[in-house]
This record gives structure tokens, sequence and C-alpha cells, in this order.
């Protein structure tokens, strides 16, 4: 009976250990696979691939789900990177092509004050309306290097998240539109939700960055509006597993985007009315903002008329 006993636990003792080598040679070919897979992903990130663990393992899928996590930071990073050589190139070329009226402007009005000087026929009239053009065009050139300056303290301002109540930035949201509603005699609504107003989440975001773009949007949108402007304000999971983002849509009754200003909107120093005061940075600081918050920004125009601005900020834990 005891060898009976023994023999019975003998094969047991190999059957375990059998089972257990076959899983370990299957998870070890798995493991080869999946960095087979890797290594090829790396190489090829734009192809949108995830690693596949072939050998059903709990441990292990949850580690290629935190990969596979990591890869979409990357692509995404790589995508934005892309796009800010694409913009940076475009705006070398529009700061040339705006420094060069001033410039033009300077050059014409000090020959011309040049040549009367040496002719002698310069009267004082005439030298104090030079000297104020000029002084203008100094002035003028003076804030377009400001509004640059400011544009690389964005590119190197980092988001400080915190958790905030969504009321809280429904309230700064709504304090900014009503004071610019006053301002420009119009009027101003926010809505929410229905699951946000009800639930009011916590979500992790820099409150500041948010409650700055959306001042920027609701400044826009007035300064274009007919009567009204209004905003809506959600919380919607993104299609990363486990992922939100706050959405701010601000909307306004006015002509809408032209179709110069869909395309090149949110391009720095882009205004199809430029003026002294301002040099087409709004969108662009906004647009800015919204991408090293892990979002983005959209522009579009409402089917019934009028511009709609979408802004979304990722909402980490």
């Amino acid at each position: 009976m005891p060898n009976g006993a023994f023999a019975i636990s003998l094969l047991l003792a190999l059957g375990a250990a059998a089972w257990f080598g076959m899983r370990c040679f299957a998870l070890k070919r798995s493991l080869r696979r999946a960095d087979r897979e890797l290594r090829d992903i790396v190489e090829h990130l734009e192809d949108n691939r995830i690693v596949k663990m072939p050998c059903p393992d709990r441990d292990l899928e949850a580690f290629l789900r935190t990969v596979n996590r990591a890869l979409d930071g990357i692509r995404r990073q790589s995508v934005l990177y892309a796009r800010r050589e694409v913009q940076l190139k475009e705006q070398i070329e529009r700061i040339s092509h705006d420094l060069r009226t001033p410039l033009t402007i300077l050059k014409g009005k000090i020959e011309l004050l040049d040549t009367r000087i040496k002719a002698g026929t310069a009267s004082p009239e005439q030298l104090e309306a030079s000297t104020a053009a000029l002084s203008a065009q100094v002035e003028r050139l003076e804030r377009y290097v400001a509004a640059m300056s400011s544009l690389q303290k964005l590119e190197d301002r980092e988001p400080e998240r915190s958790d905030i109540a969504f009321s809280r930035i429904a309230e700064l949201i709504e304090d900014a539109g009503n004071g610019l509603a006053r301002s420009n005699e119009a009027r101003f609504a926010l809505f929410a939700s229905q699951r946000c107003a009800c639930e009011q989440p916590s979500m992790r975001v820099d409150g500041s960055l948010v409650s700055e773009v959306a001042e920027n949007l609701l400044a826009n949108a007035f300064r274009y509006a007919s009567k009204t402007v209004s905003t809506r304000l959600d919380v919607r999971p993104t299609e990363h597993e486990g992922c939100e983002e706050l959405v701010l849509i601000v909307d306004d009754d006015g002509p809408g985007f032209s179709c110069a200003a869909l395309k090149n909107g949110c391009a720095p120093f882009f205004s199809e009315t430029p003026s002294k005061e301002r040099f087409g940075l709004g969108l662009n600081i906004s647009s800015l903002l919204c991408d090293k918050h892990g979002g983005s920004l959209t522009l579009e125009n409402r089917p019934e008329g009028g511009a709609r601005v979408t802004a979304r900020f990722a909402c980490r834990p």
C-alpha cells in the first residue's frame, strides 16, 4: 500500500513538473515573440500596432497593457513633435513676413528724412512727424518681440495638476463669461452635461491653465459674436482605457470662421483683422496649452451659423 501511495505521489509530482515545464516553455516562447513584436513596433511607431500575448497569462497581460499604454503615449508625443516642427517652420516664415513691413517702413522713413536733412528742406513739423512715425514702428516691433517672448515661455511651461471639483471649474468659466458679457453688452450661458451636473466629478487638471484657455476662447468669441456666447462643459471617456478628458465647447452667433481661419486659425500670428494691439496669438496660445495638457483644440463652424471652438484637457489620475 505504501508503495502504491508513493507511486501515485511520484506520478502527480512528475505530472505537475511536466505541466509547469510546458507552461514555462510556452511563456518563454510568448515572451520571445512579444519581444520581437515590441522591437518591430518601436522601429515602426507610425503603424499604430500593439504588443499581443499569444499565451494567456494574467500578470503578463497586465504588463503588456502597461507597455501598450506607454507606446501609445510615445506615438502621441511623436505626432505632437512632428506637428510642432511644421508649426515652427510656418512660424519662422510668418515672423519673417510680419517683420518685413515695419522694417520697410522704417527704412523708407529714415531715407526720406536723411534726404531732407541733407538738402536742408526738413521743417520742424516734418521732423516731428517723422520722429512720431519712427517711434510708432519701433513700439510695434517691441510689442512683437514681447509677444514672441511670451510664446517661448509657453513652450517651457508644464501643467501643475491637482484634484479640482467639476463645480469649481464651471464656476471659474462662468465668472469669466459673465464679466465679458457685461463689458460687451452680450448674453452668456454655461451648460454642464447631465452626468457632471449630478455627479460633480473631481478631476486632476491644472485649473489655472484650463481657466486661461477658457478666458482666451471666451474673449475671442465675444469679439465676433452678434449677441450670444454659450459654453458646454463635460467630462468624457477617451479611446484609451481608464482615461477621461475635460471638454469645453465655446459657441458664438457671429459670422463663423473663414476657410483660411479653419485651416490656420491656431497658427501663431494668424489674424484676419490684424491690429497694433493684437497679433493673432489667442487661439495659438490656447492650442499650445491644450497640447501641454495632453489634449487638443479644434475649430469648426456651427450648422446653424456662428463659430465653435472645442478644447480638450486630459484628466490624468
